[in-house]
This record gives structure tokens, C-alpha cells and sequence, in this order.
């Protein structure tokens, strides 16, 4: 917004801000209505999984994000190689 102001482009910072507040209600909306509200009577209850199945691929997950997180070279690598594959 500040680069369409400092380039004269009122009017187009002015509608860069109302699809910004036009987002903001929307996205506070649908947060409200998922974790504000109480549930409808008689709607139906999420029960939270317990399987062996879900635990080992929300630890493989965390594993994962944790290793490309700190060592993310070697995935960079092929991604390049891939790239580089495809021409």
C-alpha cells in the first residue's frame, strides 16, 4: 500500500484497504463461527482419532519439518536437479 501512495496511486491504495478490511471480516467470521459459538443441539461431536496409524504420521510430520527445517540443503539440491532435469 505505501508503494501505491508514494507512486500517486490513490485510489488504488484506498482499494488495496477496503479489500483488506473486505478479507479481515471475512477470515474473523469464519473463526468466530468455528471456535465462538456453541454447537447446534443435536449436532454431531468430533471425536478425536486414536490410532497407531495417525500418531506415526504426525510424528513422521513433525520429523520431517524439523530436518528440512534445519538442514534443508540437501532437499534444495534435488529440487534443483529436478528443475534442471525437466529443461
Amino acid at each position: 500500500m505505501r508503494a501505491s501512495i508514494g507512486a500517486g496511486l490513490n485510489l488504488l491504495a484506498v482499494l488495496l484497504l477496503l479489500n483488506s478490511v473486505l478479507a479481515a471480516y471475512y477470515y474473523l467470521k469464519v473463526m468466530v463461527y468455528m471456535y465462538m459459538r456453541e454447537p447446534m443441539p443435536g449436532a454431531p461431536v468430533a471425536k478425536p482419532m486414536k490410532s497407531g496409524y495417525v500418531t506415526a504420521a504426525l510424528i513422521l510430520s513433525a520429523v520431517a519439518v524439523l530436518l528440512l527445517g534445519i538442514w534443508p540443503t540437501s532437499s534444495l539440491q534435488l529440487a534443483i536437479d529436478a528443475a534442471i532435469a525437466m529443461l
